[in-house]
């Protein structure tokens, strides 16, 4: 099967993410991370994810 990110896409990527608090910091210091560091072709759909994610997130958090 192929997939959009190899194993070694999501462990680095799991590297620039894990640690951050989104609830309290917000989303762009992982956006600016991800374009500045990861350079793959699926780079503008990871950060296009990341984000509706975060808007789901953050509805989800004004709703409960």
């Amino acid at each position: 099967m192929v997939t959009l990110l190899s194993d070694l896409c999501k462990e680095f990527l799991s590297h620039l993410m894990v640690g951050h608090n989104i609830k309290e910091d917000g989303i762009d210091e992982i956006v600016d991370k991800v374009e500045n560091r990861f350079f793959g072709y699926s780079q503008k759909a990871v950060v296009v994810a990341m984000k509706g994610a975060y808007r789901r997130y953050v509805e989800w958090e004004r709703t409960n």
